[in-house]
């Protein structure tokens, strides 16, 4: 059985290493914003809008443990996800997956 997944940006999920943090392409398709919030690219957007690299998975892991801490220290981390706006930016490169 051959089932078809449009990617709907798919420089976003391979520069954000979403597949190596555990997020489908399936998954990622659904709510691309949702799925970078779970696994704390929540700025991975913005970062590349503004010509950088998105966290790789080993900084990622060290911002949560980071978040986790003073989250248990009384100091939770005021997160500022980027507008929806940003990733309309990046819906001109499509990809489709076979799976």
């Amino acid at each position: 059985m051959t089932t078809t997944v449009t990617n709907p940006f798919p420089g976003v999920y391979k520069a954000a290493y979403l597949e190596e943090l555990g997020v489908t392409v399936e998954e990622f398709a659904r709510d691309p914003e949702a799925a970078l919030n779970r696994v704390g690219q929540y700025d991975a957007c913005a970062l590349i809008q503004a010509g950088l690299r998105p966290l790789m998975p080993l900084q990622v892991r060290l911002r949560q443990a980071l978040e986790k801490q003073w989250e248990a220290e009384g100091t939770p981390v005021a997160r500022n996800p980027p507008p929806s706006p940003i990733l309309a930016k990046h819906r001109q490169a499509r990809a489709t997956l076979i799976a």
